[in-house]
Protein backbone atom coordinates (compact mmCIF):
# COMPACT_ATOMS: atom_id res chain seq x y z
CA UNK A 1 0.00 0.00 0.00
CA UNK A 2 1.08 3.49 -0.75
CA UNK A 3 0.94 6.10 2.14
CA UNK A 4 -0.03 8.91 0.70
CA UNK A 5 -1.23 13.35 -0.80
CA UNK A 6 -4.97 21.10 -1.36
CA UNK A 7 -6.85 23.66 -1.00
CA UNK A 8 -6.70 27.03 -2.64
CA UNK A 9 -6.83 27.31 -6.44
CA UNK A 10 -4.42 29.11 -8.92
CA UNK A 11 -6.87 31.52 -11.21
CA UNK A 12 -7.31 29.68 -14.46
CA UNK A 13 -5.26 31.76 -17.30
CA UNK A 14 -4.78 31.34 -20.96
CA UNK A 15 -1.47 30.67 -22.72
CA UNK A 16 1.61 28.06 -21.79
CA UNK A 17 1.37 26.87 -18.13
CA UNK A 18 4.46 25.97 -15.96
CA UNK A 19 5.25 26.22 -12.55
CA UNK A 20 7.42 28.57 -11.03
CA UNK A 21 10.23 28.52 -8.40
CA UNK A 22 8.54 29.60 -5.37
CA UNK A 23 11.10 29.01 -2.19
CA UNK A 24 9.08 29.74 1.14
CA UNK A 25 7.07 26.26 1.48
CA UNK A 26 6.16 23.66 -1.33
CA UNK A 27 2.02 23.94 -0.59
CA UNK A 28 2.41 26.94 -2.97
CA UNK A 29 1.17 26.48 -6.32
CA UNK A 30 3.11 28.74 -8.94
CA UNK A 31 2.55 29.51 -12.52
CA UNK A 32 4.27 31.21 -15.06
CA UNK A 33 2.42 33.51 -17.70
CA UNK A 34 4.40 35.13 -20.42
CA UNK A 35 7.48 35.19 -17.62
CA UNK A 36 5.92 36.54 -15.18
CA UNK A 37 5.42 34.51 -11.99
CA UNK A 38 2.28 34.27 -10.02
CA UNK A 39 4.68 33.24 -6.42
CA UNK A 40 5.20 36.83 -6.72
CA UNK A 41 2.49 37.57 -5.10
CA UNK A 42 2.94 34.72 -3.04
CA UNK A 43 -0.66 34.54 -0.84
CA UNK A 44 1.44 32.75 2.27
CA UNK A 45 3.25 35.94 2.77
CA UNK A 46 3.05 37.86 5.81
CA UNK A 47 1.01 41.57 5.56
CA UNK A 48 4.12 44.25 4.15
CA UNK A 49 5.92 41.40 2.74
CA UNK A 50 7.72 41.64 -0.53
CA UNK A 51 10.06 38.83 -1.82
CA UNK A 52 13.14 39.47 -3.46
CA UNK A 53 12.14 37.67 -6.58
CA UNK A 54 9.15 40.74 -6.38
CA UNK A 55 11.81 42.93 -8.17
CA UNK A 56 14.28 40.21 -9.95
CA UNK A 57 10.80 39.87 -12.44
CA UNK A 58 10.56 43.65 -13.33
CA UNK A 59 12.41 43.19 -16.61
CA UNK A 60 10.13 40.06 -17.41
CA UNK A 61 6.71 42.70 -16.85
CA UNK A 62 7.15 43.64 -20.23
CA UNK A 63 5.48 46.80 -19.54
CA UNK A 64 2.31 44.84 -18.86
CA UNK A 65 -0.16 45.93 -16.35
CA UNK A 66 -3.37 43.63 -17.12
CA UNK A 67 -1.64 40.61 -15.69
CA UNK A 68 -3.17 38.60 -12.42
CA UNK A 69 -4.99 39.46 -9.44
CA UNK A 70 -4.90 37.14 -6.56
CA UNK A 71 -7.20 37.32 -3.17
CA UNK A 72 -4.86 38.13 0.27
CA UNK A 73 -7.00 37.12 2.63
CA UNK A 74 -9.13 40.34 2.83
CA UNK A 75 -7.18 42.53 0.35
CA UNK A 76 -7.11 42.54 -3.12
CA UNK A 77 -3.46 43.01 -5.02
CA UNK A 78 -2.43 43.01 -8.50
CA UNK A 79 1.53 42.70 -10.54
CA UNK A 80 1.25 46.35 -10.99
CA UNK A 81 0.99 47.19 -6.80
CA UNK A 82 4.00 45.63 -6.59
CA UNK A 83 6.05 47.19 -9.84
CA UNK A 84 5.00 50.35 -8.43
CA UNK A 85 5.71 49.87 -4.51
CA UNK A 86 8.21 51.47 -3.00
CA UNK A 87 10.62 49.49 -1.58
CA UNK A 88 12.81 49.81 0.77
CA UNK A 89 16.34 47.54 1.11
CA UNK A 90 15.05 45.75 4.35
CA UNK A 91 11.22 44.96 2.88
CA UNK A 92 13.12 42.73 0.68
CA UNK A 93 12.32 38.82 2.05
CA UNK A 94 13.25 35.53 0.83
CA UNK A 95 12.50 32.56 2.30
CA UNK A 96 14.72 29.75 2.50
CA UNK A 97 13.26 26.14 2.03
CA UNK A 98 14.20 23.10 4.51
CA UNK A 99 12.77 20.09 2.87
CA UNK A 100 11.57 16.80 4.64
CA UNK A 101 10.21 13.17 2.73
CA UNK A 102 6.69 12.09 4.27
CA UNK A 103 5.14 8.70 2.13
CA UNK A 104 3.44 10.34 -0.38
CA UNK A 105 3.95 13.70 -0.05
CA UNK A 106 6.18 16.44 0.79
CA UNK A 107 5.50 19.04 3.46
CA UNK A 108 8.16 21.92 3.42
CA UNK A 109 9.14 23.63 6.26
CA UNK A 110 10.43 27.13 5.19
CA UNK A 111 12.23 30.24 7.29
CA UNK A 112 12.40 33.93 6.59
CA UNK A 113 16.24 34.94 6.95
CA UNK A 114 18.07 37.31 4.34
CA UNK A 115 18.36 37.98 0.89
CA UNK A 116 19.68 34.85 -1.44
CA UNK A 117 20.09 35.40 -5.69
CA UNK A 118 17.40 34.37 -8.16
CA UNK A 119 18.15 31.54 -9.88
CA UNK A 120 15.24 30.75 -11.61
CA UNK A 121 16.43 31.64 -14.88
CA UNK A 122 19.23 29.02 -14.75
CA UNK A 123 16.80 26.03 -13.60
CA UNK A 124 13.81 26.33 -15.86
CA UNK A 125 9.94 25.71 -14.17
CA UNK A 126 8.77 22.36 -14.89
CA UNK A 127 5.95 21.90 -16.63
CA UNK A 128 2.89 20.58 -15.08
CA UNK A 129 0.06 18.14 -17.71
CA UNK A 130 -1.56 14.71 -17.64
CA UNK A 131 0.27 12.21 -17.93
CA UNK A 132 0.66 10.44 -21.20
CA UNK A 133 1.64 6.20 -21.79
CA UNK A 134 4.63 7.33 -22.92
CA UNK A 135 5.59 9.04 -19.47
CA UNK A 136 5.17 5.66 -17.27
CA UNK A 137 8.48 4.20 -17.52
CA UNK A 138 10.73 7.48 -16.92
CA UNK A 139 7.90 8.25 -13.66
CA UNK A 140 8.01 4.77 -12.17
CA UNK A 141 12.23 4.91 -12.87
CA UNK A 142 12.49 8.42 -11.29
CA UNK A 143 10.15 7.22 -8.22
CA UNK A 144 11.93 3.44 -8.02
CA UNK A 145 15.04 5.50 -8.31
CA UNK A 146 14.39 7.39 -4.79
CA UNK A 147 12.91 4.58 -2.95
CA UNK A 148 9.90 4.61 -3.43
CA UNK A 149 8.90 1.11 -4.78
CA UNK A 150 7.71 0.21 -8.67
CA UNK A 151 4.97 2.20 -9.82
CA UNK A 152 4.70 1.38 -13.28
CA UNK A 153 1.92 -1.08 -12.78
CA UNK A 154 -0.04 1.14 -10.92
CA UNK A 155 0.69 3.97 -13.55
CA UNK A 156 0.01 1.72 -16.14
CA UNK A 157 -3.45 1.38 -14.98
CA UNK A 158 -4.17 5.10 -13.70
CA UNK A 159 -3.09 6.44 -17.31
CA UNK A 160 -5.65 3.99 -18.90
CA UNK A 161 -8.68 4.52 -16.51
CA UNK A 162 -11.09 7.32 -17.61
CA UNK A 163 -11.50 7.84 -13.42
CA UNK A 164 -8.13 8.42 -12.95
CA UNK A 165 -6.45 12.09 -13.61
CA UNK A 166 -3.03 11.74 -13.72
CA UNK A 167 -0.56 14.43 -13.71
CA UNK A 168 3.16 14.42 -14.25
CA UNK A 169 5.58 17.30 -13.99
CA UNK A 170 8.40 17.49 -16.61
CA UNK A 171 11.62 19.61 -17.36
CA UNK A 172 12.16 21.33 -20.49
CA UNK A 173 14.73 18.25 -21.29
CA UNK A 174 11.71 15.84 -20.51
CA UNK A 175 12.76 14.64 -17.28
CA UNK A 176 9.80 13.55 -15.01
CA UNK A 177 10.67 15.38 -11.65
CA UNK A 178 7.06 14.57 -9.61
CA UNK A 179 3.81 13.16 -9.95
CA UNK A 180 0.09 13.44 -8.91
CA UNK A 181 -3.14 11.57 -8.96
CA UNK A 182 -7.28 12.02 -8.01
CA UNK A 183 -9.05 8.67 -8.20
CA UNK A 184 -12.54 9.93 -8.91
CA UNK A 185 -15.11 7.02 -6.77
CA UNK A 186 -18.47 9.22 -7.52
CA UNK A 187 -18.80 11.68 -5.17
CA UNK A 188 -15.38 11.06 -3.23
CA UNK A 189 -11.93 11.51 -4.76
CA UNK A 190 -8.75 9.99 -3.53
CA UNK A 191 -5.69 12.00 -4.09
CA UNK A 192 -2.21 10.26 -4.05
CA UNK A 193 1.03 9.37 -5.87
CA UNK A 194 2.37 13.42 -4.84
CA UNK A 195 5.78 12.72 -5.51
CA UNK A 196 8.97 15.10 -6.29
CA UNK A 197 12.67 14.67 -7.40
CA UNK A 198 14.65 15.23 -4.65
CA UNK A 199 16.61 18.44 -6.67
CA UNK A 200 12.92 20.23 -6.86
CA UNK A 201 11.91 20.02 -3.49
CA UNK A 202 11.29 23.29 -1.81
CA UNK A 203 10.03 25.03 -4.91
CA UNK A 204 6.37 24.89 -4.96
CA UNK A 205 6.04 21.76 -6.89
CA UNK A 206 4.51 19.19 -4.20
CA UNK A 207 1.49 21.78 -3.95
CA UNK A 208 1.07 22.39 -7.30
CA UNK A 209 0.91 18.53 -8.07
CA UNK A 210 -1.29 18.46 -5.49
CA UNK A 211 -3.44 21.09 -6.51
CA UNK A 212 -3.82 19.30 -9.98
CA UNK A 213 -5.85 16.51 -8.85
CA UNK A 214 -7.72 18.22 -6.40
CA UNK A 215 -8.83 20.64 -9.17
CA UNK A 216 -9.76 17.74 -11.45
CA UNK A 217 -11.59 16.17 -8.62
CA UNK A 218 -13.75 19.06 -8.25
CA UNK A 219 -13.89 19.39 -12.03
CA UNK A 220 -15.63 16.06 -12.13
CA UNK A 221 -18.23 16.71 -9.27
CA UNK A 222 -16.45 15.17 -6.19
CA UNK A 223 -17.92 16.70 -2.53
CA UNK A 224 -15.25 14.74 -0.52
CA UNK A 225 -11.70 14.38 -0.74
CA UNK A 226 -10.02 12.01 0.78
CA UNK A 227 -5.93 11.04 1.10
CA UNK A 228 -3.61 9.30 3.72
CA UNK A 229 -0.50 10.63 4.75
CA UNK A 230 2.18 10.35 7.22
CA UNK A 231 1.75 12.40 10.86
CA UNK A 232 4.27 14.58 9.27
CA UNK A 233 2.27 15.35 6.40
CA UNK A 234 -0.73 16.21 8.89
CA UNK A 235 0.31 20.04 9.76
CA UNK A 236 0.54 21.13 5.57
CA UNK A 237 -3.13 19.33 4.61
CA UNK A 238 -4.77 20.94 7.66
CA UNK A 239 -3.66 24.05 6.17
CA UNK A 240 -5.52 23.38 3.38
CA UNK A 241 -8.31 22.31 4.62
CA UNK A 242 -8.11 18.67 5.76
CA UNK A 243 -9.23 16.97 9.02
CA UNK A 244 -8.13 13.57 10.06
CA UNK A 245 -11.24 11.64 10.24
CA UNK A 246 -9.63 8.22 11.29
CA UNK A 247 -6.28 6.51 11.15
CA UNK A 248 -5.91 2.86 9.25
CA UNK A 249 -3.67 0.15 10.74
CA UNK A 250 -2.04 -2.03 9.24
CA UNK A 251 -1.60 -5.19 10.38
CA UNK A 252 0.45 -8.52 8.86
CA UNK A 253 0.67 -11.88 9.52
CA UNK A 254 2.81 -15.03 8.15
CA UNK A 255 1.24 -17.48 5.07
CA UNK A 256 -0.08 -21.00 6.55
CA UNK A 257 1.88 -22.93 4.31
CA UNK A 258 -1.12 -24.27 2.19
CA UNK A 259 -3.05 -25.12 5.28
CA UNK A 260 -7.20 -24.91 5.08
CA UNK A 261 -8.68 -22.20 6.75
CA UNK A 262 -11.98 -23.74 6.64
CA UNK A 263 -11.43 -26.35 8.71
CA UNK A 264 -11.46 -24.46 11.36
CA UNK A 265 -15.18 -23.80 11.35
CA UNK A 266 -14.40 -20.76 9.42
CA UNK A 267 -17.37 -19.48 7.05
CA UNK A 268 -17.76 -20.50 3.13
CA UNK A 269 -15.09 -18.70 1.45
CA UNK A 270 -15.19 -19.15 -2.75
CA UNK A 271 -13.78 -17.70 -6.35
CA UNK A 272 -15.57 -14.48 -7.30
CA UNK A 273 -18.11 -15.35 -10.23
CA UNK A 274 -19.50 -12.81 -12.23
CA UNK A 275 -22.50 -12.88 -11.22
CA UNK A 276 -21.67 -11.78 -8.07
CA UNK A 277 -21.02 -8.22 -9.33
CA UNK A 278 -23.95 -6.45 -8.28
CA UNK A 279 -23.78 -7.57 -4.84
CA UNK A 280 -20.42 -7.17 -4.17
CA UNK A 281 -20.74 -3.32 -5.97
CA UNK A 282 -23.70 -3.00 -3.57
CA UNK A 283 -21.70 -4.29 -0.73
CA UNK A 284 -18.76 -1.79 -1.46
CA UNK A 285 -20.49 0.95 -1.71
CA UNK A 286 -22.90 0.54 1.72
CA UNK A 287 -19.62 0.27 3.61
CA UNK A 288 -17.01 2.84 1.58
CA UNK A 289 -19.51 5.59 0.71
CA UNK A 290 -18.23 5.43 -2.69
CA UNK A 291 -18.43 4.29 -5.93
CA UNK A 292 -15.93 2.00 -6.28
CA UNK A 293 -17.41 -0.32 -9.44
CA UNK A 294 -15.02 0.62 -11.43
CA UNK A 295 -12.43 -0.57 -9.69
CA UNK A 296 -14.04 -3.90 -9.05
CA UNK A 297 -15.19 -4.71 -12.56
CA UNK A 298 -11.48 -3.63 -13.38
CA UNK A 299 -9.66 -6.32 -11.27
CA UNK A 300 -12.44 -8.76 -10.14
CA UNK A 301 -11.52 -12.39 -11.84
CA UNK A 302 -11.96 -16.05 -9.95
CA UNK A 303 -8.23 -16.05 -9.64
CA UNK A 304 -7.97 -12.56 -8.15
CA UNK A 305 -11.09 -12.50 -6.52
CA UNK A 306 -12.59 -14.13 -3.41
CA UNK A 307 -16.70 -14.12 -1.56
CA UNK A 308 -17.15 -15.12 1.86
CA UNK A 309 -20.90 -16.37 1.49
CA UNK A 310 -23.70 -17.88 3.40
CA UNK A 311 -26.31 -20.43 3.00
CA UNK A 312 -27.64 -18.72 -0.33
CA UNK A 313 -24.64 -18.47 -1.46
CA UNK A 314 -24.98 -14.54 -1.76
CA UNK A 315 -21.71 -12.92 -0.92
CA UNK A 316 -21.69 -11.50 2.69
CA UNK A 317 -17.79 -10.05 1.96
CA UNK A 318 -14.52 -10.18 -0.75
CA UNK A 319 -11.23 -9.70 -0.97
CA UNK A 320 -10.19 -8.31 -5.42
CA UNK A 321 -6.70 -7.92 -5.48
CA UNK A 322 -5.25 -5.18 -7.65
CA UNK A 323 -2.79 -6.11 -10.60
CA UNK A 324 0.09 -4.11 -8.67
CA UNK A 325 -0.89 -6.65 -5.48
CA UNK A 326 -3.03 -4.52 -3.35
CA UNK A 327 -6.08 -5.32 -1.62
CA UNK A 328 -9.84 -4.35 -1.44
CA UNK A 329 -11.13 -6.45 1.51
CA UNK A 330 -14.77 -5.32 2.96
CA UNK A 331 -16.70 -7.85 5.43
CA UNK A 332 -19.19 -5.73 7.61
CA UNK A 333 -19.04 -9.10 10.00
CA UNK A 334 -15.94 -9.83 11.96
CA UNK A 335 -16.00 -13.47 11.13
CA UNK A 336 -16.41 -13.21 7.41
CA UNK A 337 -13.69 -10.92 7.30
CA UNK A 338 -11.35 -13.56 9.43
CA UNK A 339 -12.56 -15.96 6.91
CA UNK A 340 -11.40 -14.06 3.82
CA UNK A 341 -7.72 -13.25 5.66
CA UNK A 342 -7.11 -16.62 6.84
CA UNK A 343 -8.28 -18.06 3.55
CA UNK A 344 -5.34 -15.53 1.75
CA UNK A 345 -2.83 -16.80 4.49
CA UNK A 346 -3.62 -20.39 3.51
CA UNK A 347 -2.41 -19.89 -0.01
CA UNK A 348 0.47 -18.30 0.82
CA UNK A 349 3.95 -20.04 2.63
CA UNK A 350 5.38 -19.42 5.92
CA UNK A 351 8.22 -17.08 4.65
CA UNK A 352 5.72 -14.36 2.77
CA UNK A 353 3.56 -12.55 4.89
CA UNK A 354 -0.21 -11.36 4.47
CA UNK A 355 -1.12 -7.44 5.22
CA UNK A 356 -5.17 -6.28 6.48
CA UNK A 357 -5.48 -2.52 6.97
CA UNK A 358 -8.54 -1.31 9.50
CA UNK A 359 -9.78 1.81 11.06
CA UNK A 360 -8.63 2.54 14.39
CA UNK A 361 -12.09 2.67 15.28
CA UNK A 362 -12.31 -1.49 14.92
CA UNK A 363 -11.16 -2.51 18.28
CA UNK A 364 -13.22 -5.84 18.12
CA UNK A 365 -11.89 -6.41 14.56
CA UNK A 366 -8.17 -6.06 15.91
CA UNK A 367 -8.59 -8.27 19.03
CA UNK A 368 -9.58 -10.59 16.63
CA UNK A 369 -6.86 -10.63 14.20
CA UNK A 370 -4.11 -10.32 16.95
CA UNK A 371 -5.45 -13.58 18.86
CA UNK A 372 -5.45 -15.22 15.17
CA UNK A 373 -1.78 -13.86 15.25
CA UNK A 374 -1.46 -10.60 13.42
CA UNK A 375 0.55 -7.63 14.29
CA UNK A 376 0.54 -4.10 13.94
CA UNK A 377 3.05 -2.86 11.20
CA UNK A 378 1.99 0.63 10.56
CA UNK A 379 -0.35 3.32 10.74
CA UNK A 380 -1.24 6.39 9.24
CA UNK A 381 -3.60 8.85 9.24
CA UNK A 382 -6.81 9.26 6.63
CA UNK A 383 -7.39 12.96 6.47
CA UNK A 384 -11.06 14.27 4.60
CA UNK A 385 -12.05 17.41 3.47
CA UNK A 386 -15.69 18.07 2.04
CA UNK A 387 -19.12 16.45 2.96
CA UNK A 388 -18.92 13.82 5.30
CA UNK A 389 -19.14 10.67 4.15
CA UNK A 390 -21.85 7.98 5.00
CA UNK A 391 -20.22 4.70 5.45
CA UNK A 392 -19.21 2.08 7.77
CA UNK A 393 -15.48 2.05 8.31
CA UNK A 394 -15.12 -1.27 10.85
CA UNK A 395 -16.20 -3.31 7.38
CA UNK A 396 -13.01 -1.96 6.02
CA UNK A 397 -10.36 -4.74 6.21
CA UNK A 398 -7.87 -3.47 3.37
CA UNK A 399 -6.95 -1.31 0.54
CA UNK A 400 -6.18 -1.62 -3.17
CA UNK A 401 -3.56 1.10 -2.28
CA UNK A 402 -3.90 4.85 -0.70
CA UNK A 403 -4.50 6.89 -4.30
CA UNK A 404 -7.56 4.55 -5.08
CA UNK A 405 -9.16 3.55 -1.59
Amino acid sequence: MESGEFGGRHRPVAGSVALAEDRRDDHEVTVVIGGVGEHVLDRQRRTGHVLAQDVLQFDRLCGRRDVIGLELRQDRVLVQDVVELSLEQGDLVVGQAQSRKMGDMFDIGAREGGHAPDDSRDMPAPRLRPMTAADIEPAAAAILADDWGDRRTWFGFAVGNPRCRVFVATTDAGEVVGTGVATINGPVAWIGTVWVAPAWRGQGLGRALTQAPIDAADAAGCRTLVLVATEAGRPMYERIGFQVQTWYRTLEAPGLGGADATAHGMPTVRAWRPADQDAVAALDRAVTGEDRRHLLEAFATPDSARVVVGDDDRPRGFVIRASWGGGATIAPDIDDALAILEARRAVYPADRRVRAGIVLENDAGAAALEEAGWTEAWRAPRLIRGEPITWRPTGIWGQFNHAVG
